[in-house]
Parts: C-alpha cells; sequence; structure tokens
C-alpha cells in the first residue's frame, strides 16, 4: 500500500464549555499554539504526522466558527446528564471530520490516479458549505480551480452504504421498499438521483447541512440472496452512490427516463465489479459478512486492532 495514503487523527471530544459553564473544571490548558480544534482549517488538509490531536468541543453542534450563535441547541445544564444527545452528537461530530480526513486522502489518491475507479466505504459526502475552506488544500492537491474541486475529487469514486438509515420510500415513491425486497441476487434497482446525504447520519444530521454541492446518482443491488423464496427483505443488499461527474453528466436536471439509456453500461459495469468484490464462502444466512465487501472488511480488521483497548483508556485518563 502506498505509506503516503495512510494518515490518521486521534479525537478528544466533549462539551467542554458547556461543563465549565456549570462549575465544572476548566479545559483552558487544551489550548494552544499545536492544539488543533475542530473549527481550524487544518481539518480540511492532510495530517502533518500520524495520529495528530484534534480537540472538538461539542458544546455547541457544527464546526464552524460561529456555532456558538445556535445558543437553542447548547449542550448545558441538564442536557449535560443526557447520555444520548452527548453520544450522538460525539458520533455526529466524529462522522464530519473522518469525512474530511478521507476527502484528502482521495484527492493525493486521485492527484496520482486521475481516471481510476475507487471504492470508498459509504456515501461520497462532500458538501457544498465545504467548498471554499477545502478549496485551499484540495485545490492545490488536484491544481483545478474551486469550482472544478467535486467533479476532480469523485469521479469514478463508487460509494459503498451497506447499513441504510435512508429508507428507499424516503428517496422517491416510485421506489418501494416491497419492490427491492423482492429483488434477487445479481439484480439491481432503477437509478435514482440524490441531492442530499442521510445516511451519515439520518434524517437529521445537525452536523452539518447535508445538501450536496451537485448531484449523485444511486441504486441498490443485492450481494447475498439469503432465501429461497421472495420477498427476501434488506439483507444483503447495498446502495452504490456515484457523482454525476463518472458519467460526464454536465446537467443532472437535464435526466430522463428515455435518455438514460447511455449510461446504463457504466451502471452496469460498477455494479457487477461490486458483485466480484463480495466476501467469499458464506456459510450460513447469519453470517454479519452478507453485505460486506472483501477488501473493506480487510481494512476494518486493521483499524480495529489499532483502537485503544478500553481499559488503557480508562487508566490514561484516570476514570474509575
Amino acid at each position: 500500500m502506498d505509506q503516503s495514503l495512510i494518515a490518521s487523527r486521534l479525537l478528544l471530544l466533549g462539551p467542554f464549555q458547556g461543563i465549565q459553564e456549570t462549575g465544572g473544571p476548566s479545559f483552558g490548558e487544551l489550548e494552544g499554539n499545536d492544539v488543533i480544534k475542530d473549527t481550524d482549517d487544518k481539518v480540511y488538509d492532510f495530517p502533518s504526522h500520524q495520529n495528530e490531536w484534534i480537540i472538538c468541543d461539542t458544546t455547541f453542534p457544527g464546526t464552524d466558527e460561529e456555532r456558538d450563535k445556535r445558543q437553542e441547541e447548547a449542550l448545558r445544564g441538564d442536557k449535560l446528564f443526557d447520555e444520548r444527545i452527548i453520544r450522538s452528537r460525539a458520533q455526529g461530530r466524529t462522522a464530519v471530520l473522518r469525512q474530511r480526513l478521507e476527502l484528502v486522502v482521495l484527492a493525493k489518491f486521485r492527484r496520482e490516479n486521475p481516471n481510476d475507479f475507487i471504492l470508498v466505504d459509504g456515501p461520497l459526502f462532500f458538501l457544498d458549505k465545504w467548498r471554499r475552506k477545502a478549496a485551499k488544500t484540495l485545490g492545490n492537491i488536484l491544481s483545478c480551480k474551486p469550482q472544478e474541486i467535486e467533479d476532480a475529487l469523485l469521479k469514478n469514486a463508487v460509494g459503498l452504504i451497506k447499513t441504510f438509515r435512508l429508507r428507499p420510500k424516503d428517496e422517491r415513491r416510485e421506489l418501494r421498499i416491497e419492490q427491492l425486497s423482492k429483488m434477487g441476487e445479481g439484480y439491481r434497482s432503477p437509478v435514482l438521483r440524490l441531492s442530499r446525504e442521510v445516511d451519515i447520519k439520518g434524517g437529521k444530521f445537525d452536523e452539518e447541512s447535508n445538501s450536496y454541492a451537485g448531484a449523485h446518482l444511486t441504486w441498490y443491488t443485492r450481494l447475498r440472496l439469503l432465501r429461497s423464496e421472495p420477498p427476501y427483505g434488506l439483507r444483503g443488499l447495498v446502495r452504490l452512490d456515484v457523482h454525476r461527474s463518472t458519467f460526464d453528466i454536465k446537467n443532472a436536471d437535464a435526466l430522463e427516463p428515455r435518455t438514460f439509456e447511455q449510461y446504463k453500461p457504466i451502471v452496469d459495469k460498477i455494479t457487477r465489479a461490486i458483485w466480484k468484490e463480495k466476501w467469499p464462502g458464506m456459510h450460513h444466512s447469519r453470517d454479519f459478512r452478507e453485505t460486506q465487501i472483501y477488501p473493506i472488511e480487510q481494512v476494518e480488521k486493521i483499524l480495529k486492532a489499532s483502537i485503544y483497548p478500553k481499559r488503557l483508556l480508562m487508566h490514561i485518563f484516570n476514570i474509575q
């Protein structure tokens, strides 16, 4: 593996300001020239070293510098005892920062491999509101203008979504869960246009606005047929997310079913390529790898092996 594409960050997350305002300890010692905050433009850049630390104050949602204006959503007072909200916001913040790190890694890959197809774990989550700050780093890496970044970055990238928070009936009325549940192995659904992403954190993704800068195309396919007769349900299904630039589509508004025939060969080529990467040797219907892609599963194994054990973290932070 190309060592220059390996990057990692460690996040320290918590409602630090909210804790301090309630008489708790001050986290002023977290400030300093060597500390990177989640509001810093550096989070759009490649890490300066492995395991670079980012301090994430989750008192307010989002990562923009004016987030403290969202007072009604602040984690203060009794909200600091609501573990569900605390965890949800931390997960959302982690997802956003991970996506930005993945974008800059993808940009470095794309610079050296401008036309290669690449499989991405999860949706191709490039938001329009990120364009201005991302342009400083991604534009330099890709040697393109700000308005060209999305096309240059996401062309020939295929996002693979294995867990559905976005239900099919919420995308288009023409595509119902009932239709997908009966779809057999080796088939795909019709292709739909997608202008916003909710799979990353559900329908109410409060960390960032979830509107795409440009239209994406999405469709479902079944990797595994787990029962012999329909309806098969949603198990074994994956959703593929592809940016319009992969099809050299400039104006997605002009797309119509009768004019989409020319793009079907690319759709089918991508779908068949995904089928070839599915995990071999499934033995029983409850195998967790029913929607797992072999290379992604291998990477996840490596990542999980690198996570610090909980007992070690409790010892480091002196948690009883």
